[in-house]
């Protein structure tokens, strides 16, 4: 459809006023401070509720990094999940998406390792890029401990998350790391070179350019945006897609990443990756956090559960 047809799924947009109307309004934030409450107000507003059927256990992984893992309690796990929160790299926490982890570990009937990354500006990259890197070998390494053995090991996680999740299958690839069954990336944030395909979509963005290129400028400094910007950090800069796992990606039509992740499909699909892609029409960055029970979010989520149960049918 052309972007003047495209506007916000109804029943998701509904969902945002409502979520909206629980976040403090004011302003809009211009410093990191007041983006990181504003965020983290915004995702505490989520209307999401617990699935439950899912115990819950707080781990160390090293020193400045803790994680929670989520166990559904009433079948026997297929799969072991290491999850990136979103929030820019600049905010967002395991708390922010307690409900969320505990919900894909329900829906999907697998072992969720939620981590706690260290987050910029404070902790510029490469802190948190290495702080997934080490979830993903930790929960590799201790298999065993917990309960995973021979399961398979996927490496996931929505907006900034999704771009770190990217990054660590890249590094897996590269050092001959853990080898993944899946990269599940959920409207990941994989290019600082902030692009906005249509001007007439930005009225319905949840996550705008000019918050994107902050939280970009947070984590990489003044080289964001220009041709020092490390391919390390920024999964679109590396130019062989070759080698990496089998890619499930979902984003939005009217979501700022819509472009950067369909580039990034294409990509894949052309370096011979076992692909699955989704672009929901009436869809905006994290719309199905923000409206839980519209249809389009119940769909939404039962795709992701059903990518991750298939990894354990026969």
């Amino acid at each position: 459809p052309s972007a003047v047809a495209r506007a916000l799924d109804p029943e998701i947009a509904a969902g945002i006023r409502l979520a909206m109307a629980g976040a403090a309004t004011g302003p809009a934030p211009t410093s990191i401070v007041d983006l990181r409450a504003a965020l983290d107000d915004a995702m505490d507003a989520y209307p999401v509720t617990d699935p439950g059927g899912v115990a819950r256990q707080d781990l160390q992984l090293a020193d400045e990094l803790s994680a929670r893992l989520y166990r559904p309690q009433h079948e026997a796990p297929g799969a072991l999940v290491v999850f990136l929160h979103g929030g820019g790299r600049i905010a967002g926490s395991i708390a922010t998406h307690d409900v969320i982890c505990a919900g894909l570990a329900a829906d999907a009937g697998a072992l969720v390792l939620s981590v706690g990354y260290r987050l910029a500006p404070e902790h510029p990259s490469p802190a948190a890029e290495d702080d997934a890197w080490t979830a993903l070998c930790w929960a590799d390494t201790h298999r065993d401990e917990l309960g995973a053995a021979g399961l398979p090991l996927v490496i996931a996680g929505d907006s900034a998350g999704g771009g770190l999740a990217a990054a660590a299958a890249l590094r897996a690839r590269d050092e001959e790391g853990p080898a993944l069954a899946l990269q599940l990336l959920l409207y990941p944030m994989l290019d600082d070179r902030t692009k906005v395909t249509d001007r007439r979509l930005v009225p319905l963005m949840t996550w705008t350019p000019a918050v994107n290129s902050l939280a970009w400028r947070s984590a990489l400094g003044p080289v964001s945006g220009t041709d020092d910007a490390s391919a390390s950090a920024v999964p679109a800069r590396v130019e062989d897609l070759t080698g990496l796992p089998p890619t499930y990606l979902e984003v939005g039509d009217c979501d700022l990443f819509l472009g950067e992740v369909l580039t990034y499909a294409t990509r894949l699909a052309g370096a011979s990756v076992p692909l699955e892609l989704h672009v929901h029409p009436g869809m905006p960055h994290a719309g199905e956090a923000m409206a839980p029970t519209a249809d389009l979010s119940v769909r939404v989520r039962a795709d992701r559960a059903a990518a991750l149960r298939a990894l354990s049918r026969p």
